[in-house]
């Protein structure tokens, strides 16, 4: 999304001849508008990304940083021609790029490319061929068929379904071979990402390389969240399997390290990584929540599990990124915008921007000819100081209905962004309106742009945090049920029997307008447990598909059968 955006301004600020050719603004250093005074790169521009390296890097050592366990059997996405590999490992505290070998963490992606034959897992740290051979031996020691041609996309719907069935509740090897081979390859690995997941750190280095790369802080946007949620995924679906063995205590010490790791990985400093950590909590409480409602847990390991999900939340950090992550992205941004090798990356708009930019756009714009960088630079930090003292008030709240409800407004704005743009290009070619600055005219869009931005991302996350707290809600409840029909012998009528025994009171849905509770029915020997979701709406429990007559039921919701 932050590419997309970054082009958007390009293009749009490319268009127009010079106008009376009016002199640059030299852009000054500044607590007011760079932010930072130092570190400088080569050009005598904020290196953004060596302060940002620099400041989560403190303290960390070999032995308390999570990402360099993980290291051992994770390469992190890293590649030769983008990363300075020996670099990235140097700063982790190896010697040299470690081999994993037969401990490297293989996904489901890994196994779905062996089997279809589209890849050779080439990377700094694996030897590809020797890795096809172990995945390939472990799928055929599983019983998996593997055909002479294989259909790339049967191999899709087939690897799909088999990461799907071991994550979504307790599973046997004949109930997918896939998942059996998948986590026979993997034992070694999660046993480390477990040892890792007890560390208090986690940073990973900075390491794109290349002159080309101008905002540098975009190689801190995603920063291994893959590798990570990956081999999350991982302990979910050995959890899974230890639950179905009887090993409830392994099952949990999977389940402990997920929500570790996830809360680990918040140290990222970046809205990404909030999202990322949010992702692996709903995977953390889906998989409790299919625990619930399986037939695998008594009483007390539904209290144990209830008690996990009271008491274990992601702390984001959200001052740190804010005022780290996402204002140096920013500034980042703004400081390069006058760069002519970057614009010309974004001459060649993407067919999105085509369909509303005027034709024949010149080809030798200067940006910083109609953008005041400086002015910019001190509207984005007064933007990023305001929202800092909003996040340091303790009564902050980032589930808030406002916060939410401001960056609702930011959407309804940003709808028409593109007959925005198209305005912006059209009176930069041509005549201003009387009494309009072209320069402050720019100035005041691109400035609005990055408020709204940063406004409408936090609201997003509100909405995603809401929906994660109301799924936490419908766990606690889903374990309370299952305690009652470990007592029982069956579910009860109605969530009143819940009361006070089993649980003090029953949550209010916090989609509710009205603040009723969660609605709940019995069904057949189960249930449905739900919230009326984000239209408020009771639809009795249901979510539209795509192949849904009404698209607009949006009920979150637990079944038990």
């Amino acid at each position: 999304m932050q590419h997309v955006c970054l082009a958007g301004l390009l293009v749009l600020l490319s268009a127009g001849p010079p106008e009376g050719q009016p002199k640059p603004v030299p852009l000054v250093h500044g607590r007011d508008t760079t932010y930072i005074t130092e570190p400088l790169d080569k050009a005598g521009r904020i290196d953004y990304l060596r302060a940002f390296d620099e400041a989560r890097s403190k303290g960390v050592t070999r032995e308390n940083n999570a990402a360099a366990k993980l290291a051992e059997v994770v390469d992190f996405g890293l590649r030769k021609d983008e990363h300075d590999v020996d670099l990235f490992y140097e700063r982790l505290g190896f010697a040299a790029p470690p081999k994993p070998g037969d401990d490297a963490f293989v996904d489901f992606d890994d196994l779905r490319e062996v089997y279809s034959r589209t890849d050779e897992l080439d990377s700094p740290v694996r030897d590809g061929a020797a890795e096809r051979k172990r995945i390939l031996a472990a799928l055929k020691t599983h019983g998996v068929d593997i055909p002479d041609t294989p259909d790339t996309f049967d191999a899709i719907d087939l690897f799909g379904d088999a990461q799907i069935a071991s994550t979504d509740g307790p599973w046997r090897p004949d109930d997918s071979p896939i998942a059996a081979a998948y986590l026979s390859l993997n034992q070694r690995a999660l046993d480390v990402a477990v040892e890792a997941s007890r560390r208090d750190r986690f940073y990973l280095p900075e390491s794109q390389i290349g002159p080309e790369v101008k905002v540098r802080m975009n190689s801190s946007v995603l920063g291994g969240g893959s590798s990570v949620r990956h081999i999350v995924r991982g302990l979910c679906v050995r959890s899974m399997r230890r639950l179905d063995q009887g090993n409830f205590q392994g099952a949990r010490s999977d389940l402990l390290a997920m929500q570790r790791l996830g809360n680990l990985y918040t140290q990222r400093r970046t809205v990404i990584g909030a999202l990322i950590a949010i992702s692996i909590d709903a995977l953390w409480l889906g998989a409790i929540k299919d625990m619930a409602v399986s037939d695998k847990l008594n009483a007390e390991q539904a209290r144990t599990l209830r008690d996990d999900v009271r008491s274990l939340r992601h702390e984001i950090p959200f001052r740190q990124i804010i005022s780290q992550g996402e204002r140096f992205y920013a500034l980042d941004t703004v400081q390069w915008l006058d760069d002519p090798v970057l614009w010309k990356q974004f001459l060649d708009p993407p067919d999105f921007f085509k369909n509303f930019m005027p034709p024949a756009l010149p080809n030798a714009p200067f940006l910083d000819q109609y953008l005041d960088r400086n002015a910019v630079m001190r509207r984005v930090n007064s933007h990023y100081d305001n929202l800092d003292r909003r996040i340091a008030d303790k009564h902050w709240n980032l589930d808030a209905d406002d916060l939410i409800a401001q960056g609702e407004r930011v959407d309804a704005m940003a709808k028409p962004i593109a007959r925005m743009m198209y305005d912006m290009a059209f009176w930069q070619r041509f005549s201003m309106p009387f009494g309009v600055n072209r320069k402050q005219l720019v100035t005041d869009r691109i400035s609005r742009f990055h408020d709204d931005l940063i406004t409408g991302t936090l609201a997003n996350i509100a909405k995603l945090i809401r929906r994660i707290e109301t799924r936490r809600d419908l766990t606690q409840v889903a374990l309370t049920l299952a305690i009652y029909r470990a007592d029982h012998g069956m579910y009860p009528a109605g969530l009143h029997a819940l009361t006070p025994r089993f649980i003090k009171a029953v949550p209010n849905d916090r989609y509710d307008k009205k603040g009723g509770p969660l609605r709940y029915r019995r069904q057949g020997d189960g249930y449905v447990l739900y919230s009326v979701g984000p239209n408020g709406i009771d639809d009795g429990g249901e979510r539209s598909t795509l192949d849904s007559e009404d698209l607009d039921k949006d009920d979150i919701a637990v079944e038990a059968e």
